[in-house]
């Protein structure tokens, strides 16, 4: 024992010498002389710890990058730790310029640095050094419409080498600009003289009119100078004369652009008998139908092409009315489109499935398009040709048993029907009353106590497991039913008669089970009664009624499906399931609780249910502002729901706010991290992004617990809650046996138990701490200090995901790579 103690000991007063340094502060530059075409590198060193500078005050320099690097070493039992924060400056003009005393806080202090003083000079080159590597940049147009396509050109021409070229683009405040593509290599010839020249070219379009500076770009580099006085190697070898043995000297060099004026004219007024379209650029039109002679109940195809160079995928299926004896269903469009160095090209299609209801002689009337022809400065309008068809009578039609005017509540004419466009960019919404079944947030001490108390967990969970297993309500059995319809129809290879026939008493067992009927034969009419008599709204009935007469009018129409009909068939019937469902369990949860009802309606007029239905219904209307806005309204009720938060990301990115879609997308990944459907929009969503996305530097926390990305959070908390009630048992039984508990496999089950609670609880401490956050504005200005007038480091745009380290006075300190380090304003960013 005393052995032991003594050892101990020992180690104590070897580890007692470790001193931790005081923290200091230091600033210092690589260079006291540099011309203006030349930058310079400010360090700022840490002793002892980190700080954060305040950049605001140096005036005379632009800060164009910053980095960080730390060192870590123990000599003589001294501890010393040194950050060094890297500033890359450019003079904003010349004479003696001063880096002024900086600020520097460190745990609440405040430290200052020295001020630089920097003496810059004009350059003198002779006429071969500056043109042996020099840029320019070049717009296609000097002239652009609102809404017209321009490309600005930047070269870059050396004949020289050069290292750590950095390029600082115009911002294009008033464009929406994209690149286009990889940078172009090619070789020019100017006065003999041979060149490298590098090309990166961006598309620009303008937003508003007026007459617009583009800035000048920027690019730093490090020229290699070329040793004229280096003797020939005697060898003959040129090995000894590479980088390695040699020692390579370089010249910083910065060089700018010169900045290029565009006149933006608006777009003249139209009055034209068809209306303007929003397209920009050189369109044509086409329009043709699969088959103009059919039999009544048939359908045939009307595929419309819109096709051009310009804002192509802006285009919309033009305005055309069909006879009244027509139904019509719309089919997802079709984009072709290309970014080419003559900007976007391409075509959109689409397509519109027409199906009429008696015979006769008909005409698909001329579809016209209106654009502005940027060549011809004026709007031009092409048509396509009316397109006759003819109808025949179908021999094999029985009589429809529902008439053509059927039977709707409170109103005694049937309701248009209303046709939806989801797209095919992202899966639809998610309803349904799971929706709206927000789980109880469990807190840390909760969790620890659940998670220390593993045999008081063991009772509640068998207590929890009784309650979920009680006896079924009877209406159980027609549900279930519903679903083996529903299931049959889906996977059984049945001729069209019987697959309709699963679909039609889908539908019934549905409305019978929760409206808490018993079962029964029930007509269309009935069934809608029912809706009615349970306060479903109108629309919702509509929709029901019409899905079921579709049903109706193929079962006894004669009209054969193929496959993809069918799915688009069963789609709809499970959309509006699904929408019944939700609204009749919400209405018998109201009617059958009056005492809650009556809570409810002090504390809040409008329920949860009512806001969902109002939030799906002005997502299938268009409106998705308004849909976004009703989904974050419920989320700010406490429903934690991943599939809440989904329905919220898929509002957002429809409605063209790419930064509010990928944060609700990324709140509902934390919920349900293995979702295909989020998956795949969060994905679609992620091609918006600008930012490409960079490694912020190792992450040992990450990599440590990196399988906590792969369960939702409520589930990785049961499962260590589980794992400890696991455990319990097993150590029971094994004490009982009279056998050891920490055998090999009793080891390595309280290692996972114990990784699983470690797990949990660093999820806690980086949700508290918030360590992820969204960009949310389309351009968001990073800057080297806490207030706007602050130098701005570079730039982020919507959707970008970052790392935050800290939060302070309304600003975020964020890491999106190794070198791109800074303040965020809350406004523009957002916690996950």
């Amino acid at each position: 024992m005393f052995k032991y103690m003594f050892k101990i000991l020992i180690a104590m007063m070897i580890l007692v010498p470790v001193q931790v340094q005081a923290f200091s502060v230091t600033a210092q530059v690589d260079r006291n002389h540099i011309t203006v075409n030349d930058y310079l590198e400010l360090k700022v060193i840490f002793d002892g710890g980190e700080g954060e500078v305040d950049t605001t005050p140096i005036t005379d320099f632009q800060i164009v990058s910053r980095s960080n690097s730390s060192n870590i070493s123990i000599i003589n039992g001294n501890y010393t730790k040194t950050v060094t924060a890297v500033f890359q400056l450019i003079p904003r003009g010349k004479g003696h310029l001063t880096i002024p005393t900086l600020a520097v806080s460190h745990d609440g202090k405040t430290y200052y640095t020295q001020s630089i003083a920097v003496t810059v000079t004009e350059e003198n080159l002779s006429a071969r050094d500056t043109r042996d590597i020099f840029v320019q940049a070049e717009l296609s147009h000097d002239k652009l419409f609102v809404g017209q396509q321009g490309i600005y050109k930047f070269q870059l021409f050396s004949a020289v080498q050069f290292t750590n070229a950095r390029l600082q683009k115009p911002q294009f405040e008033e464009f929406t600009v994209e690149e286009m593509g990889e940078p172009r290599k090619f070789t020019h010839i100017i006065n003999g003289q041979r060149y490298n020249g590098v090309e990166i070219a961006y598309l620009i379009i303008p937003r508003t009119p007026g007459n617009i500076t583009v800035d000048p770009a920027m690019l730093t580099c490090d020229v290699v100078l070329q040793d004229r006085s280096r003797r020939r190697d005697p060898f003959g070898d040129s090995f000894f004369a590479n980088g390695f043995f040699s020692n390579t000297r370089t010249r910083p060099r910065r060089f700018s652009t010169k900045a290029l004026s565009v006149e933006v004219m608006p777009l003249p007024p139209h009055d034209g008998a068809v209306p303007f379209s929003g397209l920009v650029g050189r369109f044509k039109l086409s329009a043709s139908l699969d088959n103009n002679a059919i039999k009544a109940g048939d359908s045939t195809t009307l595929t419309v092409t819109v096709s051009g160079t310009g804002n192509v995928m802006d285009a919309k299926f033009p305005d055309v009315k069909m006879p009244q004896q027509f139904k019509s269903y719309d089919d997802s469009p079709v984009e072709e489109i290309t970014l080419t160095h003559q900007g976007y090209q391409g075509q959109k299609k689409f397509k519109r499935a027409l199906v009429p209801v008696s015979p006769g002689s008909f005409s698909v009337p001329s579809l016209g398009l209106t654009f502005f022809d940027v060549e011809k400065k004026a709007y031009q309008t092409v048509f396509t040709p009316s397109m006759p068809m003819t109808v025949a009578p179908n021999a094999d039609q029985e009589p429809l048993n529902p008439p053509v005017e059927v039977y709707s509540p409170g109103t005694n004419a049937a309701a248009p029907r209303k046709v939806t466009f989801t797209g095919r960019d992202i899966l639809p919404l998610k309803q349904g009353p799971d929706v709206l079944s927000g789980h109880a947030a469990v807190s840390m001490p909760v969790f620890m106590v659940l998670y220390l108390s593993p045999f008081v967990l063991l009772f509640f969970v068998q207590f929890f497991f009784r309650i979920m297993n009680k006896g079924l309500d009877p209406r159980v059995a027609l549900a279930k039913k519903a679903a083996d319809y529903l299931d049959k129809g889906e996977k059984e290879q049945a001729d069209d008669q019987t697959f309709l026939r699963h679909l039609y008493m889908a539908m019934m067992c549905h409305i019978l089970s929760r409206a808490k009927e018993k079962e029964r034969s029930m007509t269309i009419v009935e069934a809608c009664d029912l809706l009615d008599k349970s306060g479903v709204e109108l629309e919702t009935v509509n929709q029901m009624k019409n899905v079921m007469h579709d049903i109706e009018s193929v079962r006894y129409g004669g009209t054969g499906l193929d496959s993809q009909a069918k799915k688009a068939l069963m789609d709809r019937v499970k959309a509006v399931i699904k929408l019944i469902c939700l609204v009749l369990t919400f209405g018998i949860v109201a009617f059958s609780s009056p005492s809650w009802v009556k809570a409810a309606q002090i504390s809040d007029d409008t329920g949860d249910g009512t806001l969902l239905l109002k939030a799906v219904s002005a997502y299938e209307a268009g409106r998705f502002e308004d849909s976004a806005g009703l989904f974050v309204q419920l989320a700010s009720r406490g429903i934690n729901n991943g599939k809440l938060y989904y329905n919220a990301g898929n509002a957002f990115l429809k409605a063209g706010d790419t930064g509010r879609a990928i944060l609700w997308y990324e709140r509902a990944k934390m919920q349900m991290p293995h979702d295909p459907d989020l998956r795949f929009n969060l994905a679609h969503a992620g091609t918006f992004v600008k930012d490409k996305s960079e490694a912020p530097g190792f992450d040992f926390t990450g990599m440590l617990f990196f399988w906590k990305n792969y369960l939702p959070p409520r589930l990785m908390i049961w499962t260590a809650v589980g794992l400890s009630v696991a455990f319990a048992l097993y150590a029971g039984f094994r004490t009982r046996k009279g056998k050891r508990v920490f055998t090999l496999a009793g080891l390595l089950f309280f290692v996972i138990m114990l990784l699983a609670g470690t797990t949990v609880c660093y999820d806690y401490y980086e949700k508290n701490h918030g360590r992820y956050a969204v960009v949310l504005s389309k351009e968001a200005s990073i800057r080297s200090g806490l207030s706007p007038e602050a130098t701005t480091l570079f730039v982020l745009h919507a959707g970008t995901r970052v790392r935050v380290e800290e939060k302070r006075r309304g600003y975020l300190k964020i890491i999106f790579s190794r070198d791109k380090i800074g303040w965020v304003s809350s406004g523009d960013a957002e916690m996950i």
